[in-house]
């Protein structure tokens, strides 16, 4: 590997590491807003007893799916400019 492409290959760290934790914050966000998050004798459970918190629109597969989507799609046009 020559010294251009060691160059080339750390300007990608930053905007890896900013896309990462936009993922993070993202799924949690999908997950905080659109997952239920339900309480059942104790403990908070995925389905069923009183819904606490979130709503009823996605499980958490697919919250996963829909955060991976959008911050892979983030990263490939942002990385695409560099």
């Amino acid at each position: 590997m020559n010294d251009g492409e060691w160059t080339t290959d750390w300007q990608f760290l930053p905007v890896c590491t900013i896309v990462g934790v936009l993922g993070s914050m993202l799924d949690s966000l999908l997950g905080a807003t659109l997952q239920a998050s339900y309480y059942d004798e104790g403990k908070v459970a995925n389905q069923y007893g009183e819904r606490i918190c979130g709503r009823d629109v996605l499980d958490n597969q697919q919250v996963n799916i829909v955060s991976v989507a959008i911050i892979t799609s983030l990263c490939f046009f942002s990385t695409s400019y560099i």
